[in-house]
């Protein structure tokens, strides 16, 4: 990685990271709830 013009080796980048709070969310994403089905109390309260 190049930063400013300065090439950032692995070990530089992880620390830059850390010392940001940032990190790589890895993993399956999260499931998606299932939309109301039509004519149910749900869907109706937004007609």
């Amino acid at each position: 990685m190049n930063q400013n013009g300065r090439r950032m080796t692995a070990e530089e980048f992880d620390a830059w990271m850390k010392a940001k709070g940032i990190r790589v969310a890895t993993g399956r994403p999260a499931a998606l709830s299932p939309a109301p089905a039509a004519g149910t109390a749900a869907a109706q309260a937004g007609e």
